[in-house]
């Protein structure tokens, strides 16, 4: 996705500035996006081996702990996003 933006970036008229969003831009949103999902890769170990077992409750207890956790990250790493200025 990040060579496609760049090759995209560089048809504007100041594609020396357009391109160095771009790539700082990716680079924001290559870090937070692996630390998201590293967060929740445990969960489906978890769940599957509940589900496996039988064991309903705590199933659906990891799945319930997941969306949590997934709702308390989001804002902390969407926060460099979001906060970056706009020109």
């Amino acid at each position: 996705m990040g060579i496609v933006d760049t090759m995209m970036s560089a048809d504007y008229p100041n594609s020396a500035a357009s391109m160095g969003a771009v790539s700082l831009g990716s680079s924001i949103f290559i870090v937070s996006r692996p630390v998201g999902g590293g967060m929740l890769l445990g969960l489906d170990t978890l769940v599957s081996q509940a589900f496996g077992a039988g064991r309903r409750e705590d199933c659906h207890r990891s799945l319930i702990n997941g969306i949590y956790l997934s709702l308390a990250l989001t804002p902390s790493l969407a926060a460099p996003i979001w906060l970056l200025p706009i020109s």
